[in-house]
């Protein structure tokens, strides 16, 4: 059925006409047959376990008769009463066949469990027969039922139920889609529109000889006012105090989140100011930075903008953006340089 036609059709319960009305009936008696006879394959599943023979044969024999009535009341004939039970399944077992007709054909599949519930006595292995028996005919009968009522007793009411159904399930599935739909576009605005970056802390670690390990008290922070944004700057860090030989640094490039950030050099200086060091992050035509082989530890960050002859451009994606630098050892470095500059991921640099 179209989609169309599904959503134009009204939510209004039809009114059922007589024929429909009786189907209606009948398939609310099935119904509550089987569910009688479901009832009791838990008893009989206790009472089995518990090699109960006797006991598990009266159960049955009932659960039997609640299915017989079943396809009586399907088939429009008078139900079985309860005294009557026991000859009915005597007939039964004398006369069905897997090739009955109809739903009766079922019972004939399953005849040992008729015969088993009819014994006067059972060892302990036909009475565990009985109830895996009494399984696979309530699962077998309740499958062709489903089959037949689709068939035979369908109604107006099953059409309008199973278009209901089909429109709260399309109705979930236009919810889950305008909820993503919500978020991402909730998210998109803000990322782009609503979020301003601020302030930038910038912090570089270094390694040494001796300590060869990144840690806080061999750091240092620079500020990069919101005013600077967009412009190249050259930032300095001075180092605290005399150092042996400086083999890295670790740049720590912001403090926050969806930061555009571009790198065109890092120097290291004596106390003099004289170049002891430098490397360039120009773009190569392999479309690597310079000396890529010496970048490492990259945390939080990603690729920008990549073309050759430019500088090495990068997005923050969270609160801890850095990435490290291996250098020579060099002795004698007071300063360390870094020509940097920033912006909102969502704008350009301009050149």
């Amino acid at each position: 059925m179209k989609l169309k036609k599904i959503l134009q059709m009204n939510w209004k319960k039809p009114e059922l006409g007589q024929l429909d009305l009786v189907k209606e009936e009948k398939k609310l008696a099935v119904n509550l047959a089987m569910e009688r006879a479901e009832s009791r394959l838990e008893s009989i599943g206790i009472l089995t376990s518990h090699f109960k023979g006797e006991d598990a044969q009266v159960l049955v024999r009932a659960f039997l008769g609640d299915l017989l009535n079943a396809v009586k009341i399907f088939e429009s004939q008078l139900e079985i009463k309860k005294e009557e039970i026991f000859n009915s399944l005597e007939e039964l077992s004398k006369n069905v066949t897997p090739e009955s007709q109809g739903l009766m054909a079922e019972f004939g599949k399953h005849k040992l469990l008729i015969e088993l519930s009819l014994k006067e006595s059972l060892s302990d292995e036909n009475i565990e027969k009985l109830e895996f028996e009494s399984y696979t005919l309530f699962s077998s009968l309740s499958a062709a039922f489903k089959n037949s009522i689709q068939n035979d007793l369908f109604t107006e009411m099953d059409h309008f139920n199973r278009i209901s159904k089909i429109k709260k399930e399309l109705g979930w599935v236009f919810l889950i889609f305008f909820l993503i739909v919500g978020i991402y576009t909730m998210s998109f605005i803000q990322r782009n529109y609503l979020y301003e970056i601020g302030n930038q802390e910038i912090q570089l670690f270094f390694v040494t000889q001796k300590f060869p390990d990144y840690q806080e008290d061999k750091s240092v922070y620079n500020k990069l006012d919101i005013s600077e944004k967009g412009k190249w700057v050259d930032l300095s860090f001075k180092l605290h105090e005399t150092q042996d030989a400086l083999t890295g640094v670790r740049l720590d490039i912001s403090n926050e989140p969806n930061v555009k950030v571009q790198l065109d050099y890092l120097k290291y200086l004596d106390q003099r100011g004289k170049v002891l060091w430098e490397r360039n992050f120009e773009i190569q035509d392999n479309f690597l930075p310079a000396d890529y082989d010496k970048l490492s530890g990259l945390n939080e960050v990603k690729p920008g903008k990549i073309k050759p002859g430019e500088s090495l451009e990068m997005i923050t994606m969270g609160f801890d953006p850095y990435f490290s630098v291996t250098s020579p050892s060099i002795d004698g470095v007071t300063e360390v340089v870094v020509r940097y500059r920033f912006i909102d991921e969502r704008k350009k640099f301009e050149d």
